[in-house]
């Protein structure tokens, strides 16, 4: 399945054409408030430091009496010392539609990266569970993708749903934090204000884990998002050791991919802005910056790919081995081996692991599904 490669410029389409609307609902929100112009004065002539400015409305301008600053009884300008500082003021219901702006922001573009995860773990799971891999290919790809449009669309807004909520409470007290930031006395609540957003920033990351295994189960079983979560933390917690260790070992390749491709190509367009346009540009780094973040960017996109479709293989080895008798099974050559490797150290060692949570009924049901899906 090659044309897979590409998902990732079709997310990116995707959001792009999203942009067009939101920007411009958005910019006629931020211009829809009120211009209020002020004049901030230094009480010190001498010192232009921010501490000794004020600020003074300018419907209230009179002369000053200190002397070091003269403020004209025109309430339209401001006197020598003085500038004029406009800025917007917003209503509350505007501010509450900016809020469900941003909201709308997090849930369609979480939404854009839930279609994307489902169509690579379906893609994924039917090469996996094809016993005739040679005609799996690029039509591979597009019946998973006709299949998440059809029948698992509620399951990416649910997941991204709750993402984009979590999302939305962490901006409002960050947005909350920044007002206070201003303000004396209130370094405790900074501090609290702080922790919350640390613990929110943490649940963040545990939805996303669940929401990606979840989407898995979905893509193997056709699972609704509440009953794959749970069916995909209880497969985690049966197999944590190998599901850990595969998952540290996937993370780090990535890892070395993103870095030798971000790398590359910053010593690459450094090297070649240096020999082409070195006496037109006034210096190399703001250029070499810009192309660091843009290769950054596109090689995390990429390898978004091959991280589910590596996380969906691990789980698919999981409910094969699971599911399946061993002359059943789906496993391809040397991953056939590592199951019955890992089922020999299973059957001597004398470690507990977790149990099964939906004891041998659930699994009676899951071979006899797997066997009127994939047989």
């Amino acid at each position: 399945m090659p044309i897979i490669t590409i998902l990732p410029i079709i997310q990116a389409v995707g959001l792009f054409v999203f942009c067009i609307p939101w920007g411009i609902f958005m910019a006629y929100l931020a211009s829809s408030g009120e211009i209020t112009a002020e004049c901030m004065c230094s009480l010190d002539q001498n010192d232009d430091t921010e501490d000794s400015l004020i600020l003074l409305n300018s419907t209230n301008i009179s002369n000053s009496t200190n002397g070091t600053a003269i403020i004209s009884d025109d309430s339209t300008g401001c006197g020598e010392g003085c500038f004029l500082y406009k800025s917007f003021s917003y209503s509350q219901n505007t501010k509450y539609a900016g809020l469900y702006m941003l909201f709308v922001w997090f849930w369609t573009s979480q939404f854009i990266v839930a279609i994307g995860q489902l169509v690579v773990s379906i893609s994924t799971a039917m090469w996996y569970f094809t016993k005739n891999k040679i005609g799996v290919g690029n039509g591979t790809f597009f019946k998973a993708l006709i299949l998440t449009l059809m029948y698992h669309l509620g399951t990416a807004a649910f997941g991204s749903l709750i993402i984009a909520i979590i999302k939305t409470i962490r901006a409002m007290f960050a947005y909350i934090q920044r007002k206070l930031s201003s303000k004396p006395g209130s370094k405790t609540v900074q501090i609290i204000l702080r922790v919350i957003q640390c613990c929110l920033w943490c649940i963040e990351k545990c939805m996303k884990f669940i929401n990606k295994n979840a989407y898995i189960q979905t893509a193997i079983f056709g699972y609704s998002f509440c009953k794959a979560s749970r069916m995909a933390f209880f497969l985690i917690l049966r197999n944590v050791l190998r599901i850990s260790a595969v998952s540290l070992v996937s993370d780090f390749v990535l890892l070395i991919g993103k870095l030798f491709i971000v790398v590359t190509s910053t010593i690459g367009a450094y090297f070649f802005l240096d020999y082409h346009y070195s006496d037109e540009l006034n210096g190399l780094w703001l250029s070499t910056m810009l192309v660091c973040l843009i290769s950054y960017a596109t090689a995390e996109m990429f390898n978004e790919v091959f991280g589910m479709a590596i996380s969906t293989i691990l789980q698919c080895f999981v409910a094969d081995e699971e599911m399946f008798l061993p002359e059943d099974r789906f496993a391809p050559g040397s991953l056939a081996q590592t199951i019955d490797s890992t089922e020999e150290k299973h059957t001597s060692s004398n470690t507990i692991y977790p149990k099964a949570s939906d004891g041998k009924s659930e699994l009676k049901k899951k071979h006899a599904f797997a066997k009127k899906i994939f047989s």
